[in-house]
């Protein structure tokens, strides 16, 4: 739920502190999941968001340098 949050706010233009808040709840789940998550969402979010190649399939090593 803390991570739906965080990207129902993300795409809504909440307030940073809002975002602050939601980003420390995920980042609190479990030892390193919580901090591994949010990794997968900016790096989803990079890609889906104009990302280099990011209208390419493959050369996802690329897509994040």
């Amino acid at each position: 739920v803390d991570v739906l949050s965080l990207l129902n706010e993300i795409f809504t233009d909440a307030p940073d502190a809002t975002l602050y808040s939601s980003a420390q709840r995920v980042a609190s789940l479990g030892s390193t999941s919580g901090r591994d998550m949010l990794t997968g969402l900016v790096l989803a979010i990079q890609h889906h968001d104009g990302g280099k190649n990011s209208d390419q399939t493959g050369n996802q090593e690329e897509r994040i340098l």
